[in-house]
């Protein structure tokens, strides 16, 4: 189980905008892990950020090449998540980043709503 909050993107955000993002925040792409779209960031690593769908991997005889791994082209959903009641303060901080830079809606689970409202207001 998780504590996550989902962000609709009213645009695609492309993978290069992303990147730039991701870099400013230090919020470190994770190639190993399954659909090569998932990112971790917050002070502990342990909020994990989820970039649309499926990026990108070749194959060798059959073997992952992971060096080869990129996320996708672009995302038109992305969701910021941590363990379950964990990392709340990192999750609504990193979201609202997001919020903040693209013109997007979200939705999340009501263990961060009142965090994300304030997060939101503490401009």
């Amino acid at each position: 189980m998780s504590s996550a909050v989902y962000i609709a993107a009213k645009q695609p955000i492309s993978r290069e905008e992303w990147l730039e993002f991701c870099k400013e925040r230090s919020i470190e792409y994770s190639p190993n892990t399954v659909g090569q779209n998932i990112f971790y960031g917050g002070d502990s690593r342990q909020v994990e950020i989820s970039f649309g769908s499926c990026g990108t991997v070749q194959t060798v005889n059959g073997v992952s090449d992971f060096s080869t791994a990129t996320p996708p082209e672009s995302a038109a959903k992305v969701v910021v998540s941590s363990y379950i009641m964990s990392n709340l303060l990192d999750i609504a901080r990193i979201a609202d980043a997001i919020i903040r830079r693209w013109d997007c809606e979200c939705e999340c689970d009501p263990e961060l709503a009142e965090l994300m409202l304030e997060v939101r207001n503490d401009i």
